[in-house]
């Protein structure tokens, strides 16, 4: 009886270290998805810029939901729409540039705005672009405004306040060569190049956005900024459903997990990019990181 005894207690030690050691193994250290299939839980795939996210967002989504977040990249906008139309995804990450030809595609699901409950914190500027009216189809995250930081002991603002257009006015300044002037719509992985050419004299003057130009200036004084008083772009990037998506629970999830106040300005932080999220307002990051910052450009003469 008693050897049948020790069998038994034999049996119930091995199956629950069994049960801790693959949990441990592939809940916390592997790949989880052994455990996600067992809970009926699958991973989330979404399409986005490059260093979107940081691995602590990821790992801190996945914690809470038990859901992996896969992550495939892009670097420009030809990779964007090369990539989006190889296979189908939870949720992409869509440049506004590329928003109306997106649509188009009719890869997009229409968001089903009732199941976001954080949807009311993105800011009235932001509820209605021009390419989707009504975020019948996309949800903005980010913005920013493009135009030209300079280095003030090289050039000045009257070269470029009454641009038409930012390439044109480059182009007729006063500069010992070309290589002066960085011209039109920057690549992602160009910011940091331009960046630093700047810092070093290498370059006087950049098409630049607003974001960016500003986190420069709070480093160095000898930068400014200005927009054409003939106008600007608006830039926004913003999430969307895809329309074949398999986990859309999971995508709205996910949606609502990045509108969470603390996730966002985590977010904001890592990306030093303006957010649309008008909790931010109280928080204690610069003014151009704030989506009440657009209303220093007057909205008639923003371009999309």
């Amino acid at each position: 009886m008693k050897q049948h005894f020790k069998k038994y207690h034999m049996a119930l030690f091995v199956i629950f270290f069994a049960i801790g050691f693959f949990w441990g193994k592939f809940y916390y250290y592997g790949d989880r998805q052994p455990l996600e299939l067992l809970f009926k839980k699958t991973a989330v795939t979404v399409l986005t810029p490059v260093d979107f996210f940081s691995d602590d967002i990821t790992e801190s989504y996945h914690l809470q939901h038990q859901t992996q977040v896969r992550i495939i990249t892009y670097h420009n906008e030809a990779e964007f729409k090369k990539l989006s139309s190889q296979q189908t995804y939870d949720i992409l990450m869509i440049p506004s540039a590329l928003a109306v030809e997106t649509i188009q595609k009719d890869i997009l699901s229409p968001l089903q705005h009732d199941r976001i409950k954080n949807y009311k914190f993105i800011s009235a500027d932001f509820e209605s672009q021009p390419y989707d009216k009504k975020n019948e189809y996309m949800l903005p995250l980010f913005w920013g405004i493009s135009g030209i930081i300079f280095n003030k002991n090289k050039t000045q603002s009257a070269d470029f306040s009454e641009a038409k257009e930012v390439s044109k006015t480059l182009l007729k300044n006063q500069l010992p060569n070309q290589d002066q002037a960085i011209l039109g719509t920057v690549s992602l992985d160009m910011f940091s190049d331009i960046v630093d050419r700047l810092q070093k004299d290498i370059i006087w003057s950049a098409s630049l956005d607003s974001s960016l130009a500003y986190g420069l200036i709070q480093k160095d004084q000898k930068f400014d900024f200005i927009i054409p008083k003939q106008g600007t772009t608006l830039w926004t990037v913003s999430l969307a459903v895809g329309i074949d998506s398999k986990n859309q629970d999971s995508a709205y999830e996910f949606i609502d997990f990045l509108l969470q106040k603390e996730v966002i300005l985590e977010l904001v932080k890592y990306q030093k990019k303006a957010t649309t999220h008008k909790q931010l307002e109280s928080e204690d990051i610069p003014a151009h990181l704030k989506s009440s910052f657009i209303r220093h450009v007057s909205l008639e003469n923003l371009r999309y």
